[in-house]
């Protein structure tokens, strides 16, 4: 009897070691492995999720390699580093299977909400001139960039689904824009721009690329009490150079 239990203890621990070598993830990276899903595309910002982020927008994180899924494909492969304290995924872009050009992206990793945030790195020798910056709503009306007055008039076009013709955005500000948006690892061409004016210099927009899946999510955003009601997870931002 004694006998049985111990090949019994045996063949149990043996078990328990195999499933723990073959099917528990390890991470040997500064990003626990798994898979991250878009939380706020406008600051790109991906959370943790157990499920699959494959046929949606998100990453997956194997020990130091990183690759981003856009509606069922990879189209950026990168390996994840650390540098002065620091962490940056380094790699190229994918298209039909094809390698791209090159883009680095460092990463931050919120250990209490278990996401990464993503800032793409411009490589030396691009572009001198300034593009502009992309701020929230929140964010460029508590820097005194809009007013809530423009706010109401904004939330009247998005709450009744209207958008202004966008060739009433100045075409040096829309390819602007584009560029902007495109050093976040979007392609230019990829890259649709919903207008909803000019306020004291500063230009109301949502960005939408083209072959994404955008989930039909209803959120709610309220500054200084006007209400915005967005469909899906795009949000207004505001431009300025």
């Amino acid at each position: 009897m004694k006998k049985l239990i111990k090949i019994m203890t045996s063949l149990l621990v043996s078990i328990l070691c195999f499933c723990c070598f073959f099917g528990c993830e390890k991470s040997s990276g500064p990003i626990p492995n798994g898979s991250y899903y878009i939380k706020n595309q406008n600051d790109c910002t991906f959370i943790f999720t157990e499920q699959s982020i494959h046929n949606t927008y998100g990453w997956e994180i194997k020990g130091d390699n990183a690759e981003r899924w856009i509606s069922g494909m990879i189209d950026y492969k990168a390996k994840v580093v650390e540098k002065d304290s620091k962490i940056y995924f380094e790699g190229y872009k994918f298209s039909s299977g094809t390698m791209g050009e090159e883009t680095v992206y460092e990463v931050k990793y919120n250990k209490d909400e278990k996401s990464i945030t993503l800032i793409a790195i411009e490589a030396a020798g691009d572009k001198d001139e300034f593009l502009g910056e992309f701020y929230s709503l929140q964010k460029a009306y508590d820097k005194g960039y809009i007013a809530r007055s423009d706010l109401i008039i904004m939330a009247e076009l998005v709450n009744s689904n209207q958008v202004l013709e966008v060739n009433l955005l100045k075409k040096e500000d829309a390819e602007n824009i584009k560029n902007l948006y495109s050093q976040q690892g979007v392609s230019y061409e990829d890259i649709v721009i919903k207008f909803y004016g000019y306020y004291n210099d500063s230009a109301a927009i949502i960005l939408i690329e083209r072959g994404v899946d955008v989930p039909s999510i209803a959120t709610t955003t309220t500054i200084e009490g006007v209400v915005f009601e967005f469909t899906g997870f795009k949000e207004i931002l505001i431009w300025r150079k």
